[in-house]
């Protein structure tokens, strides 16, 4: 099949712009996540949100920071560097980051007493914040800014490595998220959703956070990018694998997680 470059967005609360994945991520994620959700998360998604679609309120949680800029540090986390994985205590201790949002998120949306509108809230926060969590640079250091920090040149353009991943790429391609997901679901196997489905959103943090030290922060060589850099296309077309992987991950793992929700949760008031 043909490869598609993905962007990937940032939202770190020291970012001038922030998104998670970019719109086109968070969309394609959620219309994947459709393609797997089961009979009771199809009819539990629908009582919440109408015929609305999970692809149309991916961005909902960047559109309202503006209102609640409180929420900015949901959408991500710093992972000490150095470190093999996510770890609450030393990560997230205060809860505010995208790994606890993600868990608390889950029991607004299966809680019985929680009134329509939280659960609603809370299904539209799972959506986006599913898609932030598989994206390496909001699991990565905060020493950069989320690559924001550091400025490469690619193609004879100037770029920090934040907004490279951000948009750049995927904009160069005009491919819309409804051709990019069904290209990716199609690749998707059965064993593919057992095994993704498997761990929580810690694991998934962990698993980022390698892709970023791993992916993300070095170039084809194997070298750490430093700022100044000087990108080739190889960089990004060997980073394309990678994240699709990502967003089918991130569509599959949503899924999961809503078909768990609405198969336990009680109807809502």
């Amino acid at each position: 099949m043909r490869r598609v470059f993905v962007v990937v967005a940032l939202v770190f609360a020291w970012a001038s712009i922030a998104e998670g994945w970019g719109t086109k991520g968070h969309g394609i994620t959620g219309i994947i996540a459709e393609k797997f959700l089961t009979a009771d998360a199809k009819a539990g998604v629908e009582d919440l949100i109408g015929r609305s679609r999970l692809v149309w309120i991916s961005t909902w949680a960047d559109v309202i920071r503006d209102e609640q800029p409180d929420t900015a540090p949901w959408h991500y986390v710093n992972i000490a560097p150095g470190a093999e994985g996510y770890e609450r205590e030393r990560d997230c201790a205060d809860g505010r980051c995208v790994v606890e949002k993600i868990e608390e998120m889950k029991r607004v949306l299966v809680d019985p007493d929680r009134e329509k509108t939280e659960r609603v809230h809370a299904l539209k926060w799972l959506v986006h914040l599913v898609g932030d969590v598989h994206q390496p640079l909001h699991c990565a250091n905060a020493a950069d800014r989320g690559g924001n920090s550091i400025h490469v040149t690619l193609d004879g353009e100037r770029y920090n490595l934040h907004e490279l991943w951000d948009t750049t790429v995927i904009e160069r391609q005009h491919l819309d998220e409804g051709a990019y997901a069904k290209a990716l679901i199609d690749e998707i196997r059965e064993s593919d959703v057992a095994s993704w489905q498997q761990g929580s959103a810690a694991d998934w943090a962990t698993e980022t956070w390698k892709l970023a030290r791993t992916v993300a922060y070095v170039d084809e060589r194997g070298e750490a990018i430093v700022d100044g850099a000087k990108l080739t296309r190889t960089y990004v077309t060997t980073r394309v694998p990678v994240i699709d992987e990502q967003l089918k991950k991130a569509g599959v793992r949503l899924a999961g997680l809503l078909n768990d929700a609405f198969k336990s949760a009680a109807p809502p008031k």
